[in-house]
């Protein structure tokens, strides 16, 4: 899944940059010294009006310069959508829409939709295979997912592959995040990393 997220991310980039390129050519110089002007001003009075307190119970603390990136990359968005607005037309509603569906947010979601649908009657309190199966069932997608030759079969394994990964982080997250932390390729095995706990079944009396 950290693939594709990345590889989501510089899709939504590359369109970004076309954007900007975009408003850049078609808008006038007014407007684009408006927006350049909006944006120093956010910055100043996201710099002035920062207050650290303002961190509510344990949530991270929003940084100045954190706030200054965002109130930054609001605008660049905001600068991007005119340009390719201009490019696509009613288009880009299209665009921001399929970007949205494949999102990697979307695809987890679609995952845990299609196993939970999947899954028997009377076995959702726990899961079916244990820790070693699921390790080769995340082997065994990779391979599977290189021979995938349409769309839909390669999105079904990337939402499988993204199941296990849930459930091993579900059952053991400190030994999935130092498979990850040992530059984990998307063939790696995260077996020798994990404890297995073998499968769980619901307690009856």
């Amino acid at each position: 899944m950290l693939i594709y997220r990345n590889a989501w991310r510089a899709v939504c980039w590359v369109f970004g940059a076309v954007g900007v390129a975009a408003a850049v050519i078609v808008l006038p110089g007014d407007a684009l010294l408006a927006l350049g002007l909006l944006t120093f001003i956010a910055v100043v009075c996201a710099v002035v009006g920062y207050q650290p307190g303002d961190a509510v119970g344990s949530a991270p603390r929003l940084t100045r310069g954190g706030l200054v990136v965002i109130v930054i990359a609001a605008t660049t968005t905001v600068v991007a959508a005119v340009g390719l607005a201009a490019i696509l037309g009613v288009g880009i509603v299209w665009l921001a829409l399929f970007l949205g569906l494949v999102s990697p947010a979307a695809v987890r979601w679609y995952g845990r939709r299609m196993i939970r649908s999947r899954r028997p009657q009377g076995d959702h309190d726990g899961p079916l295979v244990d820790t070693a199966q699921l390790c080769r069932e995340w082997l065994d997608s990779y391979e599977a997912l290189r021979q995938a030759v349409t769309p839909a079969a390669r999105l079904r394994i990337v939402m499988e592959r993204q199941r296990c990964l849930d459930e091993l982080e579900r059952r053991d997250p400190e030994g999935l995040n130092a498979w990850l932390s040992s530059n984990a390729s998307a063939a790696g095995d995260p077996s020798r990393f994990l404890s297995d706990s073998g499968p769980e079944s619901p307690t009856g009396s």
